[in-house]
């Protein structure tokens, strides 16, 4: 029996190869037309990361839209706050606070202890009569303070006495113009003004004011009326003088403790915001010393402390 011969495969010839070629090309061509389409969004996609205070929020991927210099509208879910806004305060026009420090010169360590913790711009108001006032306001105004004289004038009330000299509405002008020269004397060359000491009943008096201010003003001197009592016949008694006016707007230490003084002292600050300027009296109290030593370092930037003399009309 013959053997039988095994079958010949036959190779492809060049063409079939050509042919299987096309096919798959054509077949992948229709997968691919074939296949689901996707449009980019045009908009541009950010993804924000906060930092660890959460105060920052940091791209992560590029985007191929212009930068985007704000922070979308959309609020962010809470994980990722959007940083607050920075809002640019208008800048406050500057106003000016001056400070008179009263009754100096009577209690001798409390008025070195004003003049070793108030800065210069703080005014000192010197009573004519204690032994130590003219050296003591001699060494105010050797450091910059400006020095009034704290006229001893008369209250209403019976049982407070203002000091020897005493300025009273029942004085006639001689009488009155011997009791002036007298105070003023003590600080002569040291004082630039006067102030009333006490005074509720005195100030009241258009006459006896009118004598004060007239030897104020031929002695070149400056009047600052404590306002002790309102109204007071100062306006009126100062007509056709050319002598300086000025009217206290606050007083710090009415009562006196540190949680008060410093109330009346952001009045000072609002009252000197709402008209320009400010005028304060206090005392050489220790809380008021307490409080003006520490808080008139840190007033607002546009309140300026200043010398009485700079708010001369």
């Amino acid at each position: 029996m013959p053997p039988k011969r095994k079958r010949r495969l036959n190779k492809p010839t060049r063409t079939q190869s050509f042919i299987f070629v096309v096919l798959l090309a054509l077949t992948a061509a229709a997968g691919y037309l074939l296949a689901p389409t996707h449009t980019p969004s045009p908009q541009a996609t950010l993804i924000y990361q906060p930092s660890k205070t959460q105060k920052n929020l940091i791209p992560l991927t590029p985007s191929p839209s212009p930068v985007i210099t704000e922070y979308p509208h959309t609020p962010e879910p809470e994980t990722t706050p959007l940083p607050p806004k920075t809002l640019t305060k208008t800048p406050q026009k500057e106003v000016k606070l001056a400070i008179v420090i009263d009754d100096m010169g009577n209690d001798v360590p409390q008025t070195k202890e004003a003049m070793v913790l108030l800065p210069k711009s703080v005014t000192f108001a010197f009573l004519p009569y204690p032994p130590a006032t003219p050296a003591l306001a001699a060494e105010s105004k050797a450091t910059g303070h400006t020095i009034l004289v704290h006229m001893p004038s008369e209250p209403l009330g019976e049982d407070a006495y203002p000091g020897p000299n005493t300025l009273k509405a029942e004085d006639d002008a001689d009488t009155l113009r011997s009791k002036i020269a007298i105070n003023l004397a003590p600080l002569a060359n040291l004082a630039v003004g006067v102030n009333n000491h006490m005074g509720s009943k005195f100030t009241q008096s258009e006459s006896g004011m009118r004598t004060l201010l007239e030897e104020l003003d031929k002695k070149g001197y400056f009047f600052l009326d404590s306002l002790t009592i309102n109204p007071t016949a100062t306006k009126k008694a100062g007509k056709g003088l050319s002598l300086p006016l000025l009217t206290r707007n606050i007083f710090l230490d009415h009562v006196p403790t540190e949680e008060e003084v410093s109330k009346q002292l952001a009045r000072a600050i609002s009252y000197a915001e709402a008209h320009g300027t400010a005028i304060a009296i206090g005392h050489p109290h220790p809380a008021t010393l307490t409080i003006l030593s520490r808080e008139i370092l840190n007033l607002p930037a546009h309140v300026k402390l200043v010398p009485l003399t700079a708010l001369l009309p």
